[in-house]
């Protein structure tokens, strides 16, 4: 018996009821009396990745060989928006903790774990800079919008003129 294959989106529910099974040289009256389950190892908040479809089943009447499926969980789509901002001279945070999630969610309490790579720098003159994006949480496939940005703004100070007095005529 050959075990098909499965795939589904990671945080979602597994089920792999569905999955086809090939069976050559199974009677058909027999294929009813089978008596198999399906499993896997793999639960709803498992990594990224591909996990075995195993077959049970009981049966005296066959002597039964299965090559299992795989069941491979793949990356959950997210678009995000990132606006960062700076004054000038201080130092550019790559680790980015503040963004807008604009299309799909994050699950499980996740954390995507967003690095940025910017042409800004501390010292870089007032303005906008493009910015790509990382993430370290390989279970979220991240698209950054096109709208991101690092601002890096003018950075205010404060002058003070001390109090001076002078007589007329002198």
């Amino acid at each position: 018996i050959t075990i098909g294959n499965a795939s589904v989106c990671y945080g979602e529910d597994i089920n792999i009821s569905n999955v086809s099974l090939t069976m050559s040289q199974v009677l058909s009256r027999d294929y009813n009396n089978l008596n198999y389950s399906l499993s896997t190892q793999a639960k709803k908040f498992d990594s990224v990745g591909n996990y075995d479809i195993a077959l049970t089943y009981s049966n005296a009447n066959y002597n039964i060989t299965t090559i299992n499926g795989t069941l491979n969980i793949y990356a959950k789509s997210i678009s995000v928006l990132v606006q960062d901002s700076y004054l000038y001279g201080d130092e550019i945070n790559t680790n980015i903790s503040k963004y807008y999630v604009l299309s799909g969610n994050l699950v499980n309490n996740d954390n995507l774990q967003l690095v940025i790579s910017t042409t800004a720098q501390q010292f870089s003159k007032v303005g906008y800079y493009n910015c790509e994006l990382y993430s370290n949480n390989h279970n979220y496939d991240v698209t950054l919008s096109a709208s991101s940005y690092v601002r890096i703004n003018a950075r205010p100070i404060k002058i003070t003129i001390g109090n001076a007095s002078s007589q007329f005529g002198e």
